[in-house]
């Protein structure tokens, strides 16, 4: 089949142009509606397949949620099994969104265009030619194109699982359920303890299956997204999220199951694919990446037997090597999977719907990031990497579980 993507002109507008590749040349694909380009998207493999699930402390998958069910997804028979927000809370079963393993490509001609492919081992498209055109040579995804979302120590995983909601701490287990209030970074929940919270509905205290959200995975489903919307500013179709008022509580998409929801015109909140509060309602402090002061940021690996540790750079975290301007809104990144700022010429003025709708900002000491912002306002693009203190204590700020495995 042929690989999905979007173009972009390097160019203020955040607006994308979709491109259906296969091995005879790229298309473009005009759907007559954002409904049209769902529908279209939840037939085809990673966005069809992904979908709330809940899941044993083991791993095993209890059950699946029918609402809102795919193609994908009733071809899978993922509506076998009766699905419940609240069921078996009890016996520690988390809310969790399966996300398919999938393969990415940055196809980058300088002073041209930026195409950001996605597909499928086997999956066909066209590369561009210096002059940016589509002239280039056949390019299929292989293993070796599997986004580092899917890796884990080394080995490629067929998928990954990422809390359906925000956290909630219960009897110090960091928990991914509906109908409470998220609990935030406001001490005792530090940023380590949570790390330790999250850890702790691991069976085997060596083995971390279970953990905190890590910069891949949040990364991966970012990309999903704005290839999806073909914007960077996704908040024209999802809406901003919460962004004013008290922490909402957990479950409130709890009817929209699988489905995609939001409100460009109120302030709700929203979900992507079953991800409820993707950004909005409170920022979520992501694992994986620490920022040097005065340096570039540093990123390790996804492990479930290394212990993630903030303000390190040393060991399994290595130099992005990517040189961060000033704080400010993105205008340009790097091109590769971390959307780390080249550029931020972004203007105030119109910084939430310009270029890729998010701010950065350049750690003058060690610091670690949130994303998914927040609860105070304009802050909630895909890549606002808010740097906060690795002992940052306030209400707007909290965690997401995810599930590797091993």
């Amino acid at each position: 089949m042929g690989a999905e993507g979007v173009l972009w002109g390097q160019v203020s507008s955040p607006t994308l142009t979709r491109y259906h590749g296969d091995a005879s040349g790229n298309t473009v694909y005009s759907p007559t509606s954002q409904a049209a380009a769902t529908s279209y998207f939840s037939a085809r493999s990673p966005w069809g397949s992904m979908g709330r699930v809940s899941m044993r402390p083991d791993g095993s998958v209890a059950s699946r949620c029918p609402v809102n069910q795919t193609s994908l997804q009733v071809a899978n028979n993922w509506g076998d099994n009766c699905y419940s927000d609240t069921n078996d809370d009890a016996n520690r079963q988390q809310k969790m969104v399966y996300v398919h393993q999938f393969c990415f490509y940055i196809d980058y001609v300088a002073a041209h265009n930026i195409v950001y492919w996605v597909g499928q081992i086997g999956d066909t498209f066209t590369l561009q030619a210096a002059d940016g055109t589509f002239t280039g040579a056949t390019y299929t995804f292989t293993s070796s194109d599997i986004h580092p979302a899917f890796s884990v120590d080394g080995v490629a995983k067929s998928g990954i699982y990422i809390g359906a909601y925000t956290a909630y701490n219960s009897s110090n287990v960091l928990q991914s359920v509906a109908g409470v209030t998220p609990t935030s970074t406001n001490a005792p929940l530090t940023i380590a303890n949570a790390r330790t919270y999250a850890y702790a509905l691991n069976s085997v205290s060596s083995i971390k299956n279970w953990g905190l959200t890590t910069i891949q995975t949040y990364l991966a489903v970012a990309m999903l997204c704005f290839v999806e919307y073909a914007t960077f500013y996704v908040r024209s179709a999802l809406g901003t999220g919460v962004l004013s008022g008290s922490l909402a509580n957990t479950g409130g998409t709890v009817s929209y199951g699988n489905a995609s929801y939001g409100s460009p015109t109120t302030t709700v909140q929203m979900t992507y694919r079953g991800i409820e509060d993707f950004w909005g309602n409170m920022g979520y402090f992501i694992e994986g990446m620490n920022f040097k002061a005065n340096a570039t940021p540093f990123i390790a690996p996804q492990s479930v037997v290394n212990t993630y540790a903030c303000d390190t750079f040393t060991g399994v975290y290595a130099d992005t090597t990517h040189t961060q301007p000033a704080t400010g809104w993105v205008s340009a990144v790097y091109p590769d999977w971390e959307f780390i700022s080249s550029s931020t010429a972004g203007s105030p003025s119109s910084s939430l719907s310009t270029y890729l709708c998010s701010n950065q900002q350049y750690a003058t000491v060690n610091r670690v990031p949130f994303l998914g912002w927040s609860l105070s306002g304009g802050l909630s693009g895909l890549f606002s990497y808010v740097a906060q203190y690795s002992s940052v204590s306030t209400a707007n700020l909290g965690y997401r579980i995810q599930y590797l495995p091993s």
